[in-house]
């Protein structure tokens, strides 16, 4: 019983526990712009557990990659066993969202690189926010028949980039004396308050 309570709180840690209303703002936000106020169903549970199971794959993979000295190991297997799920559900529920989730495992990929060379570590941000726009996506899909293009979900996809993208790099600037190729680290922390605020004015005229 103990070492599954130690699994357990392990995960729970690495899995960023503070995060949990993150990813449940994320799907409400996609059930409202795919079916609007409607009676929860069966297939917000389904939305949720895909939600919860792509968040793992990003957060899983990084822990795994970057291998921190002070945190348990976690290996590769974990991560993909995740996104077995979440392909499962996609599979049984809606297969248009398989796309979705080939995005998101894109996204994250080119995300975890951050710290192997500048490209990567000057563009995480931007990986970040196409992630969290894959996410959204791909939970939005879960509720509509087909994948359609409108300006209401371009609209919001753009909105929920910004918004990651710009606490990305709020946490980039709170982190500089640590990092070593992120975009704050070779453009400043001026420029990247620049960028934050530039985002924030795109997002709020959208």
């Amino acid at each position: 019983m103990k070492k599954l309570y130690k699994h357990i709180k392990k995960y729970i840690v690495l899995l960023r526990a503070y995060s949990v209303v993150d990813v449940l703002l994320l799907v409400l936000l996609a059930r409202t712009i795919a079916i609007g106020h409607s009676l929860y169903t069966w297939r917000d549970g389904v939305t949720v557990a895909m939600a919860f199971a792509l968040w793992g794959v990003l957060t899983l993979s990084l822990e795994a990659k970057h291998k921190h000295s002070y945190r348990e190991e976690i290996r590769y297997g974990v991560p993909g066993t995740l996104l077995i799920v979440a392909l499962c559900l996609a599979f049984f529920f809606n297969f248009y969202s398989v796309g979705g989730i080939m995005l998101v495992s894109f996204f994250s990929y080119c995300y975890i690189k951050k710290e192997t060379n500048a490209f990567w570590g000057m563009t995480s941000s931007i990986w970040r926010g196409f992630y969290q726009v894959a996410l959204f996506l791909t939970l939005w899909s879960l509720y509509v028949p087909r994948w359609y293009i409108s300006w209401r979900v371009v609209g919001v996809s753009l909105v929920v980039f910004c918004l990651l993208f710009s606490r990305n790099l709020v946490a980039d600037i709170r982190d500089v004396a640590f990092d070593r190729l992120t975009l704050v680290v070779f453009w400043g922390c001026k420029c990247s308050y620049l960028l934050i605020l530039g985002s924030f004015l795109i997002g709020g005229v959208t």
